[in-house]
């Protein structure tokens, strides 16, 4: 493993750079579960649901409110999606989604689980090609 230069550019959690996280785990959890013999997929309200198979973790909704507001009826297809496959509705909120979906998820019976941090950084072009051989 090389060591990265120094780097000093800051990298702030804007809205666009919440978005693109989000796609590029989407992008994973989809690609992850295409190695399973069924990954089924559900776009709304700017997220996406994946059902892979019972007790997968890769079973949840991501990018949820992150184009903007989230209608019951969203809530209600989502929540359809995973019912109609017997598994209960999983849902990774990002901190900055729309901001009304967190406090609408609890009225709706939602349990806060747990916080994930994603962590980012700025490479040089000397330190992205590097990482790309790993």
């Amino acid at each position: 493993m090389t060591k990265l230069a120094m780097n000093t550019a800051t990298l702030h959690a804007t809205i666009d750079v919440a978005r693109r996280v989000e796609r590029a785990e989407i992008e994973f959890c989809a690609l992850a579960g295409s190695t399973a013999a069924r990954l089924d997929v559900y776009d709304r309200a700017g997220g996406r649901a994946l059902f892979s198979r019972a007790g997968s973790p890769l079973n949840k909704v991501l990018g949820l409110g992150l184009a903007g507001a989230v209608s019951t009826d969203d809530l209600q297809h989502i929540e359809d999606f995973f019912r109609a496959r017997g598994v209960p509705t999983q849902i990774e909120l990002c901190p900055l989604a729309y901001g009304d979906i967190a406090a609408r998820l609890c009225t709706r019976g939602y349990v806060l689980e747990g916080f994930e941090s994603e962590l980012a950084m700025i490479l040089s072009a000397a330190d992205a090609a590097d990482a790309a051989g790993l």
